[in-house]
């Protein structure tokens, strides 16, 4: 089993905001590909077909450990 994950995430940058939606987590890249190829047809979608980014990532290691800070 690979120690990777690729997450398929749909991103579109707009004027005043950014719209960012999670489509799945695949095996491997090539099944994300795949999936874009499922979607990209679809309504909004289709208008925006660079949209798409797969970002490899990897399992069982800390991807954030600087902590936070709320601000009120």
């Amino acid at each position: 089993m690979s120690d990777t994950v690729y997450m398929l995430w749909f991103e579109l940058e707009q004027k005043h905001e950014d719209s960012k939606l999670f489509i799945g987590a695949y095996s491997s890249e090539s099944e994300a590909k795949a999936a874009i190829e499922r979607i990209k047809g679809e309504k909004g979608f289709v208008n925006f077909p660079e949209g798409f980014r797969i970002y490899p990532y990897k399992l069982n290691e800390d991807h954030w450990r600087d902590g936070f800070v709320v601000v009120d």
